[in-house]
């Protein structure tokens, strides 16, 4: 006689025993029963001879039960998969439906006894469910990666999960044809399972298309919204794995389920021009920044400023907020190790900012560029490489290897510090965000008609009668310091001095060389906004004033561009100056218009003359009788149709389309008694920006390369210190990469907003944690859940 041992009770089973007749074999029953539930967490009965439980049983051909069928289990899973799909949104349903599934699979083998569930083939069966929820998602993987790019990351994730669906089905098979005694070796039978397992494969793909249909929901949605609840699916096969004690399969399991629970390939912004990713995790030994040989002091000092950031940042994607747990990880970096080929820190428009970075999966990794500033984009991208999980720094996809440079070597911001006054700290704070996204060129709108709050030694009445207040001024000091702070992160610093137009400031102090100064009521006949006023062109000492201007902040701002504005002229101001006036009765053969061109004839020329490069704003070119020198470079703003008409004349353009690139647009009317929009309405988002394309309308190669630039723009007459990081970031983000690593991969595909959100919401986290206060871009909810906050198609 066999003895069955359960938790150390010895039970004699009689072959005789009539389950229904006798309490006696009710109560032995019911032993068996309470005894297999203490045991379901092994998953099977021990017998003192060795012998399966269900073998046992066998012999008692009086009692007999029909399992369920397997089938009908998958499909109960299906169902209610489905359904939770239906009703609700969001990863939370995912984990639900992977929990039911793995309840309803699972469950039953583990914890009914085998005389109700044939134990090998409930855990086959939920083997096998569980890998119908893997060939759900590789069948989605395929809509979703119609629409991402196929890069390595992703290939080696659907190699993945094709291999567990692989297995699951071999198992699902072999528990299939390798029939126990309690069923039937019919064909019928195995062909019922057969059908049973082709089912479980494809009916859930097949059921996300109906719902699809139903509820209008793209495909890459429902891919996305599937692919939350693999992690807990991976996790259900390690579970497995532990309690059969597969070790090296469990290690396996549990970094496929870290790689599968990061939703991204990298988060790198601006996205670099060329990025090669492994599937290997490494950990940060030290994170150190080391130089090669170099006398440059920007470059030694970013390296300090590298090191420090890296050391205090602990930064993980939003998408990953539930891995609490640092990944199994493949080798250890050892440092970085910066080298450049020349330490001089000449920068300019031609500046070479290339560099290459490899990070391996075990030792140093390297940086190399031409430039101290090329070395500078790398150290950014070097930083935000490094990711934290549970505490530890590592970097994904080793071995990594970036070829990266710019497709646009003019990458601005401009600020209006005139109409509101932005302290240093500011300005400083936007230069380091500027850094963080690659954006090189710092536009100093300085002056306007609302005040003037730099200083002039030339004329020091300037910023004594039209700044704001002595707390509201920028001395020589301020300035150089922004210059060279600015430079240490390999930023310009171009400043504008616009004129004439926008100049009733200069009538505080030099009432004589202005014309409609602050005309009220009717100032929006004469200028663009209040107050009105411009340089009086019909008068030599405003031309003189003019000169001394450039000559003497040529002279402070050490780049070799300088803008002169020469935006917004309005021709009635001067119809209405009685100094002009006279100038063009004495003088019949001028107009308004000639006299114009001869003002930008005298200061372009005198641009030249201090060895500067002109910018100006469009209207010089388009809106007047002047013909700039071709070495002026045009801002366009106006439309965006401006741009290929300023390339097909022959000039360099930099775009920056109001209906694009303006930064102050979409906050209303600023006018105490106008109850309407701005004139730049509506609010530009960052989808916006990302999705305006510079080159578009261009065919011809040549023109497309007199594109030098692109620059957003914020005028300040609703923002201020208290404001700016908002209203810059993140959307200046968007312009950063798309001026960096254009609007198309290097295989042509055209990015989309979809593709590149996740990113930018780590980069906008990222910016938080070091400071700057850019605004969000969706509820934090969608940032946890990519894909999750999508229109239906």
């Amino acid at each position: 006689m066999r003895k069955i041992r359960c938790n150390s009770i010895e039970v004699e089973p009689t072959a005789t025993i009539q389950v229904a007749n006798s309490n006696v074999e009710k109560s032995t029953l019911s032993l068996l029963t309470s005894s297999s539930r203490a045991k379901s967490d092994s998953g099977s009965l021990t017998e003192s001879d060795g012998m399966n439980g269900s073998e046992n049983l066998e012999e008692k051909p009086e009692f007999s039960f029909n399992p369920p069928p397997d089938g009908g289990y998958g499909w109960v899973v299906v169902a209610c998969s489905f359904l939770l799909e239906f009703f609700a949104e969001g990863p939370l349903s995912a984990f639900v439906l992977c929990g039911i599934g793995a309840a309803l699979t699972f469950l039953p083998a583990v914890v009914i006894p085998s005389q109700w569930f044939e134990r090998r083939r409930g855990l086959a069966t939920g083997t096998v469910n569980l890998g119908i929820g893997v060939g759900g998602i590789v069948w989605t993987q395929f809509n979703h990666l119609l629409i991402k790019k196929i890069s390595v990351a992703w290939t080696l994730r659907l190699t993945a999960m094709i291999v567990l669906s692989t297995c699951t089905i071999s198992l699902m098979l072999i528990k299939t044809f390798k029939q126990s005694t309690t069923k039937p070796k019919s064909v019928g039978w195995r062909l019922y399972y057969t059908v049973a397992g082709v089912g479980y494969l494809f009916g859930p793909p097949v059921a996300g298309v109906i719902l699809e249909k139903t509820k209008s929901w793209g495909a890459p949605y429902i891919a996305l919204k599937i692919y939350t609840g693999v992690p807990l699916v991976i996790a259900c096969v390690a579970i497995v794995l532990i309690r059969f004690n597969k070790r090296s399969s469990m290690k396996i399991a549990l970094a496929a389920l870290w790689t599968l629970s990061s939703v991204l390939a990298h988060s790198l912004w601006p996205l670099p021009a060329k990025y090669d990713g492994g599937s290997g995790i490494t950990a940060v030994g030290s994170s150190k920044i080391s130089l090669g040989y170099t006398t440059s002091q920007i470059l030694s000092d970013a390296v300090t400023r590298y090191n420090s950031i890296i050391a205090n940042e602990k930064f993980t994607p939003p998408a990953d907020y539930k891995v609490t747990e640092a990944p199994p990880t493949n080798g250890t970096m050892s440092g970085l190790l910066v080298t450049v080929k020349s330490s001089d820190d000449t920068l300019n428009l031609d500046t070479d900012e290339s560099y290459t970075l490899n990070v391996p999966v075990n030792g140093q990794a390297t940086l190399q560029s031409e430039t101290v500033y090329g070395a500078l984009r790398g150290l950014e991208t070097y930083s935000q490489l490094i990711l934290t999980y549970g505490g530890k720094k590592v970097v994904r996809e080793t071995p990594v290897h970036i070829e990266d440079s710019p497709v646009l070597h003019h990458r601005g911001l401009m600020l209006d510090t005139s109409r509101n006054y932005y302290p240093l700290d500011a300005i400083k704070r936007t230069l380091d965000a500027m850094s963080y996204n690659k954006v090189n060129v710092f536009h100093w709108h300085i002056v306007d008609a609302q005040s003037w709050p730099v200083e002039s030694k030339k004329h020091p009445e300037l910023q004594a009668k039209g700044a704001y207040g002595p707390d509201m001024q920028y001395s020589y000091t301020d300035v150089q310091q922004i210059i060279q702070y600015g430079k240490a992160r390999g930023i310009r610093i171009i400043p504008e001095f616009d004129m004439p137009g926008h100049s009733f400031i200069v009538y505080e102090s030099h009432p004589d060389i202005v014309s409609c100064p602050n005309v009220q009521p009717g100032w929006d006949k004469l200028a663009a906004e209040p107050p009105s006023g411009q340089l009086n062109i019909a008068k030599p000492a405003a031309i003189e004033f003019a000169k001394t201007i450039i000559d003497e902040y040529a002279a402070l701002f050490t780049d070799d561009m300088f803008h002169l504005g020469g935006d917004e002229v309005n021709r009635p101001c001067w119809d209405n100056d009685p100094d002009v006036q006279n100038y063009l009765k004495t003088h019949p053969n001028a107009t308004v218009e000639s006299l114009l061109a001869d003002f930008y004839t005298d200061v372009h020329s005198e641009v030249a003359r201090v060895n500067k490069t002109a910018l100006s704003w469009e209207e010089t070119l388009f809106h007047s009788e002047y013909v700039p020198p071709k070495s002026t470079i045009i801002q366009t703003w106006i439309d965006e149709q401006s741009i290929p008409n300023t390339v097909a004349k022959g000039y360099r353009s930099i775009a920056s389309p109001a209906s694009s690139y303006y930064l102050d647009c979409g906050h209303g009317a600023w006018l105490s008694n106008f109850d309407g929009n701005s004139w730049c309405d509506p609010y530009k988002s960052w989808i916006h920006i990302y999705n305006f394309d510079p080159w578009a309308n261009i065919t011809d190669s040549a023109q497309k390369k007199l594109i030098v630039g692109a620059e957003v723009a914020l005028w300040s007459e609703q923002s201020d210190e208290t404001s700016i990081d908002n209203y810059l970031w993140p959307r200046t983000s968007a312009m950063a990469e798309t001026s960096w690593a254009g609007k198309t991969n290097s295989d042509g595909h055209v990015r989309t907003t979809t593709e590149v959100a996740q990113r930018l919401h780590d980069q906008r986290f990222r910016m938080v944690g070091r400071g700057i206060k850019a605004e969000p871009l969706q509820p934090l909810w969608c940032a946890r859940n990519p894909g999750g906050c999508l229109l239906p198609s």
